[in-house]
């Protein structure tokens, strides 16, 4: 009986509660990734107007490309290495969507096509194959229109 007593007792028997609780510890709030800066206003370089010579008549195709190289090389010189991807993606960093908003060609030429990728004199996006990280290639279709073939222009 004396068992059933204190069982009733500890039953309606509220739990105590202590003086002063200790606020509830938080965890420390994790810590926030970097959000990447919004790209300036476009610098645009003084070697934009050397580009302005692309597909002109007065120029050759591999004029073009040594243009394109000279481009290229200025981008390599102050953002620390080729441009990277596609053409497309290439010529959008040209054309200052990279990192320190620096623009080596003007949009709304006739060197870009529609598809934003840059163009040799017959309409046919260039070919950029990066042989490291300070050398790239830059392939004309030639006036066949097609790649790997035998009339195709490659920089030197």
């Amino acid at each position: 009986m004396v068992f059933v007593i204190a069982i009733v007792a500890l039953w309606r028997v509220e739990p105590m509660q202590e003086a002063d609780p200790k606020p509830e510890e938080t965890a420390a709030p994790a810590p926030m990734k970097p959000v990447p800066e919004a790209p300036g206003k476009i610098v645009m370089l003084p070697v934009t107007e050397t580009a302005a010579s692309l597909n002109s008549p007065e120029t050759t195709t591999p004029d073009d490309i040594a243009t394109i190289d000279l481009l290229i090389s200025q981008f390599r010189k102050h953002q620390g290495g080729n441009p990277v991807g596609e053409n497309d993606e290439i010529t959008a960093a040209l054309l200052g969507k990279n990192p320190k908003s620096l623009g080596y060609l003007s949009e709304n030429s006739a060197y870009i096509d529609s598809g934003g990728r840059l163009i040799d004199r017959w309409g046919t996006p260039y070919f950029f194959h990066a042989i490291s990280g300070d050398r790239m290639d830059i392939i004309s279709a030639g006036p066949d229109l097609r790649h790997h073939t035998a009339d195709d222009i490659v920089s030197e």
